[in-house]
């Protein structure tokens, strides 16, 4: 799975349940993070994992963003040549609506920065 893996309450209770039946057939649900396919991130944890720095006795992590994309509803009439229903703009603009998107933050930036923090 990819982040968001759900955005809503019974979005969540399908995934914990799709990992209980994977866990009675001795499968994995997983949610892929960048991170970990990163080589400078493996290299960098493994030393910090072999304390080569020694204890981490506290973390912080930030996430500064200079701004996202945005796509205002003209643009969008203009490019498809017609006026969009509202379905149709909040799926164009799935960034801004936490129904489809989530939460920014938490879910589409930081996350990775949090599991960075849990990793180590």
């Amino acid at each position: 799975m990819e982040k968001p893996v759900a955005t809503d309450a019974p979005g969540v209770r399908r995934v914990l349940a799709a990992a209980q039946e994977a866990k009675k057939k001795n499968l994995k649900v997983g949610v892929g993070l960048q991170r970990h396919h990163q080589r400078g991130y493996l290299d960098t944890i493994k030393r910090l994992h072999e304390g080569e720095i020694g204890d981490i006795v506290s973390m912080r992590c930030y996430w500064n963003d200079g701004g996202v994309w945005v796509h205002p509803r003209e643009e969008l009439e203009k490019q498809y040549g017609r006026k969009l229903t509202e379905m149709e703009f909040q799926l164009a603009q799935w960034y801004y609506f936490t129904w489809i998107g989530a939460a920014i933050i938490l879910s589409r930036q930081h996350i990775h920065n949090l599991d960075v923090i849990n990793w180590v």
